[in-house]
């Protein structure tokens, strides 16, 4: 009589092993009673189906114990099997809407909903203002407002700083500055025109941030101490850039062609069509009394804003300042500053910066714009541009509004004047003097708000204030874009599946989300 004794592992499919363990029955000799069980173990093994793994023949098959000849499987045939949650637990603040575990097991555009919730750990941008008066007459910088802060992210930070400032005197030249950890990054200064007009300071630079103490200044001071500078209205923000493109030339440039050259030019391809804010400052000088130096912003070829300035002084640089919101396609596109100079003399151009923030996918906006020449005799405000929206909810917007004004004379006394208005309040002003009738000088400025979720109107109007001269403006543009915040959904969905050596495992989600 034969038994058989095989002992082997396997993994989950299919192993074909071919072994014998052989028990045979044998008849005693010489008449002693009952027969002889003798044992027999294989000394060899074939795999015909499978690969061998671990074991020994005849040790790992002689005895029932931990030690096992073991063969790895393979596999005969393959079978998918799908499993949805039966269970989720929601984290932080995140809310269900609407929608059951039910609605996960097909794909018919109905959905489990859920409102996510901001993340206040996260900040994307720092803001500082300082809207009240403030005078010295030293010839030593004075901050105005400072910004410190220690970035929550480390990368990449947009910074643009503005303010407002007069003299009074036009003997003396007023001086504005912003720092960046205690670096000059903007300095230009101008002898005014007219004694205790407003001129605007704006500028921006993008930097790179580490997780550390910053501290970003805006600081003045004045030529000499008979001239008493005032500043108002300053203010700074910093924020996180994701999407974006920048360049700059820092250094100063000569300009001494009656045409225009390229000053700083940035040339990229948006992955997807998209808009995007432009923001382009530099300090100018024409370094001269007599003649004039043009400086413009050029979008794929196209002036989009002209500032014309000829020095009160030879040493004279002032601010040119622009914006534009532009839907880009997913193609080459290029943005420049630009400058050329009027019939004779070497002018100058310094830290020429282009930045372009994409809007698209990351904010939400409203923008309105009036490039067109528009002129008026008015000594009360003429509206140039208006923007009316309702944010879907309160929240906090960076506005920026820019523009080129002129007056038809340069007689001491006679001012354009230009301002930025928010539901009838007024959060911007520029008025000055020109040196010459041509000139078109920049009117910028910033501010960061918290606007609630009502209507709400923002104007740039323009007067002259001698009804004898015609004040006239151009490339004017409000921008209104909300802020960033980290918004986050938290859902843990849980289920059970069976217990097999899976040889892939394939997670599908279909998800969309709404800004809401």
């Amino acid at each position: 009589m034969l038994k058989h004794k095989l002992h082997f592992r396997s993994a989950n499919l299919v192993t074909l092993l071919l072994l014998s363990v052989i028990t045979l029955l044998m008849p005693l000799a010489n008449g002693a009673n009952g027969p002889i069980d003798v044992t027999y173990y294989p000394s060899s093994y074939n795999v015909t189906t499978g690969t061998y793994f671990s074991g020994s023949t005849p040790t790992s098959v002689q005895t029932i114990d931990q030690d096992y000849f073991v063969a790895n499987s393979s596999g005969s045939a393959t079978a998918t099997n799908m499993y949805n949650p039966s269970s989720y637990s929601l984290g932080g603040n995140t809310a269900l809407l609407s929608g059951a575990l039910e609605n996960l097991t097909s794909n018919d555009n109905i959905y489990m909903t859920f409102r996510s919730y901001e993340n206040t750990s996260c900040i994307l941008q720092y803001y500082n203002s300082s809207n009240s008066e403030s005078s010295t007459t030293s010839g030593t910088y004075v901050d105005k407002l400072t910004l410190s802060f220690t970035p929550t992210l480390a990368g990449s930070y947009l910074i643009v700083a503005s303010a407002e400032l007069k003299g009074s005197s036009n003997a003396y030249a007023v001086q504005v500055q912003m720092t960046i950890d205690g670096v000059a990054y903007a300095n230009p200064s101008w002898q005014p025109d007219d004694a205790n007009t407003w001129e605007s300071f704006f500028t921006s630079k993008v930097t790179s941030f580490n997780i550390g103490v910053h501290t970003i200044a805006i600081r003045y001071a004045s030529e000499d101490a008979a001239q008493t500078v005032t500043i108002r209205n300053a203010r700074i923000i910093a924020l996180f850039l994701s999407d974006f493109e920048a360049n700059e030339t820092e250094t100063e440039q000569t300009v001494t062609s009656g045409t225009y050259v390229d000053i700083v030019s940035e040339t990229f391809t948006p992955s997807a069509a998209g808009a995007y804010l432009i923001l382009a400052t530099a300090e100018v000088s024409a370094a001269s009394t007599a003649y004039s130096i043009s400086t413009r912003l050029e979008i794929d070829g196209v002036a989009k804003d002209t500032m014309v300035t000829e020095g009160e002084a030879v040493t004279d640089y002032e601010v040119f300042a622009a914006h534009n919101v532009t839907v880009f396609s997913a193609g080459p596109h290029t943005i420049k500053i630009r400058a050329s100079r009027e019939t004779t003399g070497t002018m100058y151009i310094r830290r020429a910066r282009i930045t372009a923030v994409r809007l698209s996918d990351y904010y939400d906006y409203k923008s309105s714009g009036s490039e067109q020449l528009s002129s008026t005799f008015s000594t009360t405000w003429v509206d140039k541009t208006v923007l009316t929206f309702t944010p879907s909810s309160a929240g906090a917007y960076l506005i920026t509004a820019t523009a080129q004004i002129n007056l038809a004379t340069s007689l001491a006394g006679s001012q354009p004047a230009v301002n930025l208005t928010m539901d009838g309040a007024q959060i911007g002003y520029w008025q000055a003097g020109l040196s010459d009738a041509t000139d078109f000088l920049t009117f910028s400025t910033m501010i960061n708000i918290s606007l609630s979720a009502a209507p709400h109107t923002f104007k740039i109007a323009y007067r002259t204030t001698n009804a004898l001269y015609s004040a006239s403006i151009r490339d004017a543009r409000i921008a209104a874009v909300r802020l960033a915040r980290q918004l986050v959904s938290e859902v843990e969905f849980t289920g059970v599946s069976d217990n097999h050596n899976w040889k892939q495992l394939a997670v599908v989600v279909d998800t969309k989300w709404t800004n809401n």
